[in-house]
């Protein structure tokens, strides 16, 4: 509410805004305007103010101006006496001297009947209400006076500590953090704190727990597909997606394998009768085919090997070395000793040397005893010629063992690729190491590759770019003499699939391999 005053020095007014608000009625304040006092009473909306100083109502300028006015009105009885008359209940109250209104405003608020229209109720704020606050193991409700007590459930603290270090892939230790701990007795300091022991303790809690649902779960199905190519993980890549139980290559396990097909046939689990059941690992198998291939030029890698192993015995041959590659202006490619387990790695030292080839002969020439580890110039044609062979095989191991894309489709392309590059070197009768290298690598490709892999040849029928087109010309390369018989076994198993789907899951008959 605005009130304007006008002194008798300046003809400006003054304005004062005084905020209404709920206050007792006898409560009153002092302003001083321009050294004039004005007595003001504020009682719940309603302004009470002297004469003096203010201007009245036009009718009666003695009256003094005030809100009450609007609900009452001056009426004189028979006898003369004047009295104020309530024009909601017709309730007569006296003239105070003055004509102060304290009275009259009172009534309207304790007596008058119709006061809950005249002065309803604030509805309550119901944002501050809701608004809570948790602190110190009690709710605050602001708004009301409630406080209610709370406990901390220590249990489920750590169990969701552990589902966090799971789920965002955190260390254990992440739990004695300064911060980590001060960021939770901000909220209470009803915290405890967890060691990093506790922690894992309830990680391996929840790896049990969700083990036995998951347990339940397949207790409920008969067959699990796994989209391994859209997981991640940003710590780890591959090696943790338990997809398959993988042995190692020797006779022992070939009974292993067939008492657990036989185990699995019996409780009709396995597809085609367990035709997919057993796969081998094709990077493990070119991993055999180059191994035996090498035995060819054996002394060879062995003189280079030794050679390698001389240098590395003493820091001043290294040094010696050097300073000869960098008279040479060669590149400053460090020297790798094999793994003779690896072929990679055998691949890996046979090109580095080869680089060094001029090293060797200098060096050669300073240390007598280094003399016997140097290759002849032929035998130096021999390690390139064996180096551009064997980098086909190290490009096709590197494909096959992809883990960020899927690689069943690619398998029979690669092995194809293997064997094109094979039959090319057998007929080359003038490099005598490499035919022979040849020979030895295609008796083991036959020892495992003889009969086709059903698994291998399906993933390339399903691959949409492929097909059956995929087939034809693989089997063509891989099995020359026999490839009708083989492509017409593999479309038949491959429609026996189709067809025990359809049996399991649907309805749907197949309508021949020609359909497809």
């Amino acid at each position: 509410m605005t009130f304007s005053f006008v002194d008798s020095s300046d003809s400006s007014p003054l304005n004062i805004d005084i905020e209404m608000g709920e206050s007792s009625e006898s409560d009153s304040d002092e302003m001083e305007l321009n050294s004039v006092s004005v007595p003001v009473s504020v009682s719940d909306g309603l302004v009470d103010c002297s004469p003096g100083g203010i201007e009245g109502d036009d009718e009666d300028p003695k009256r003094g101006w005030s809100i009450a006015w609007d609900h009452f009105k001056e009426a004189t009885l028979p006898n003369g006496k004047k009295k104020n008359k309530c024009l909601h209940c017709n309730k007569l109250l006296s003239v105070q001297p003055g004509k102060t209104t304290s009275h009259l405003i009172r009534h309207l608020r304790l007596a008058c009947p119709h006061r809950a229209k005249l002065f309803p109720k604030k509805p309550e704020d119901t944002s501050k209400s809701a608004l809570q606050t948790q602190l110190h193991g009690v709710v605050l409700s602001v708004g009301k006076s409630s406080v209610h007590t709370f406990t901390i459930n220590f249990e489920k603290v750590k169990t969701l500590a552990a589902h966090m270090i799971l789920a965002h892939e955190y260390p254990f230790n992440i739990v004695e953090h300064k911060v980590f701990n001060d960021f939770f007795r901000a909220y209470t300091l009803y915290y405890k704190k967890i060691s990093r022991y506790i922690v894992r303790k309830e990680c391996f809690a929840v790896y049990d727990k969700e083990k036995e649902r998951l347990i339940n779960i397949l207790s409920k199905v008969n067959r699990v597909s796994l989209t391994t190519d859209c997981w991640w993980s940003e710590v780890q890549r591959i090696g943790y997606m338990i997809a398959s139980v993988t042995v190692d290559n020797v006779s022992a396990n070939d009974v292993c394998i067939a008492i657990l097909k036989k185990d699995h046939n019996l409780l009709s689990n396995l597809i085609l009768d367990g035709k997919l059941f057993h796969v081998r690992c094709c990077a493990h198998i070119i991993n055999l085919l180059v191994r035996d291939g090498l035995k060819e030029i054996e002394k060879i890698i062995d003189v280079v090997r030794e050679g390698v192993k001389y240098l590395f015995g003493s820091e001043n041959r290294l040094t010696s070395f050097n300073e000869h590659r960098i008279n040479l202006k060669l590149p400053p490619n460090k020297l790798v000793l094999d793994n003779n387990t690896r072929w990679n790695s055998t691949f890996v030292m046979l090109n580095t040397t080869y680089t060094y080839r001029q090293c060797f002969t200098k060096y050669g020439e300073d240390d007598d005893a280094f003399e016997r580890y140097c290759p002849s110039e032929t035998e130096w044609a021999e390690v390139v010629e064996v180096c551009e062979f064997l980098e086909v095989f190290l490009d096709v191991t590197n494909v096959i063992s992809g883990s960020n894309y899927p690689t069943v489709n690619l398998f029979l392309m690669e092995l194809c690729r293997v064997k094109a590059l094979i039959n090319a070197q057998l007929h080359l009768d003038s490099k005598k190491h490499m035919h022979n290298m040849a020979i030895r690598m295609t008796l083991k490709y036959d020892k495992y590759w003889d009969e086709c892999d059903l698994l291998l040849s399906f993933g390339s029928i399903l691959d949409p770019r492929y097909k059956k087109g995929m087939i034809r010309f693989a089997y063509m390369t891989m099995y020359p003499s026999d490839y009708n018989n083989k492509m017409e076994m593999v479309w038949k198993r491959f429609y026996d699939l189709f067809e025990q789907y359809a049996t399991i899951y649907g309805d749907t008959k197949g309508k021949g391999p020609e359909s497809l």
